[in-house]
């Protein structure tokens, strides 16, 4: 398994995603999750707990790229509200904590 940089293929831009589902019906929540799976610039989505429903890792090439997903995720039927944090620095990434082995 390699480890690339997003910045080196094009994804300088990284944001956290909170969103709101409307409706809890299993419908809409399925609808959601498979959207997200066909979306390459949504690199990691979690469902989880607390005031929102879903947390969604992007890496994208713009805000451009990143405005027209995030349009995308709002028109998304049961998607009631989201809230965008920008990434300023990385300070840990891609490991996994694994007990002794």
């Amino acid at each position: 398994v390699a480890v690339v940089s997003p910045k080196a293929v094009g994804r300088g831009i990284s944001v956290f995603v909170m969103v709101e589902m409307d409706n809890q019906h299993s419908r809409f929540q399925e609808l959601f999750e498979r959207k997200m799976r066909q979306e390459t610039d949504v690199v990691s989505c979690y469902e989880i707990s607390g005031d929102y429903d879903f947390m969604l890792k992007i890496q994208t090439q713009s805000s451009e790229t990143l405005e027209h997903l995030h349009r995308i995720i709002k028109s998304i039927r049961g998607v009631s509200a989201t809230k965008t944090y920008f990434v300023l620095k990385e300070i840990k990434c891609g490991q996994t904590a694994v007990g002794e082995v």
